[in-house]
Order: structure tokens, then C-alpha cells, then sequence
């Protein structure tokens, strides 16, 4: 690709420190998104655990989840 290439040359950061979102490509890393995940579920998934790290109440949780159904 040949804004890595050009990222690689001109900017003033660490080579090692390029990466791509969903791409494949010769670089350090990629943050991927599995396709086979269910988005309805994943989102689920992330509003309980993001809570939960916030400091939320389970009770909170369930509540949040029930509104992003309705």
C-alpha cells in the first residue's frame, strides 16, 4: 500500500509503530475484526464489559442492555 510506504519515509515515528485497521499488509501490526462474530452480540459484549470496567452495578448492566434492545 502506498500510504505505509510513504508513512515509512516521511513521517518523524517509529516504523515498528505502523499499522492497519482490517488490512493486510507488511506492517507491525493489524487490530482485526472477526467476521464471524455476531455485531448485535459484540456490542453487547462490549457495553457489559466497559461497564463492569467502569465500575457499573450488574444491575446497571442489565438495565443498559434492555434499553439497546428497545
Amino acid at each position: 500500500m502506498e500510504v505505509i510506504k510513504w508513512a515509512k519515509k516521511n513521517l518523524d515515528i517509529d516504523p515498528q509503530k505502523i499499522g492497519l485497521w482490517g488490512a493486510s499488509e507488511d506492517v507491525s501490526f493489524s487490530i482485526l475484526v472477526s467476521p464471524a462474530i455476531n455485531w448485535i452480540e459484540q456490542g453487547k459484549y462490549y457495553t457489559e464489559k466497559s461497564m463492569a470496567n467502569a465500575g457499573a452495578t450488574k444491575k446497571e448492566i442489565s438495565q443498559r442492555i434492555k434499553q439497546t434492545k428497545s
